[in-house]
């Protein structure tokens, strides 16, 4: 039988994990975004969005950033 670290003998130094987002991590994030006194493209102030509608936005924005880094495709608009 093996032992565990007989697998681990070869690490590949150039690699990285990083870990899914989770929502209450993308909330603690917008939260701490600097707000500004502009608008959106809805006439709707900036940090309106940022406080009231982040529990509505995390759960896409952890679909959108986990589904990114699986696939390692960046949509343009987050680059």
């Amino acid at each position: 039988m093996n032992s565990t670290m007989e697998y681990l003998n070869n690490p590949i130094c150039n690699s990285f994990y990083i870990f899914p987002a989770n929502c209450s991590e993308i909330e603690t994030e917008i939260s701490q975004l600097k707000t500004i006194n502009a608008v959106g493209p809805s006439s709707i102030p900036i940090d309106m969005l940022t406080k009231i509608l982040k529990t509505c936005i995390s759960k896409p924005l952890e679909i959108i950033f986990n589904a990114s880094l699986s696939t390692s495709i960046v949509p343009v608009a987050l680059k």
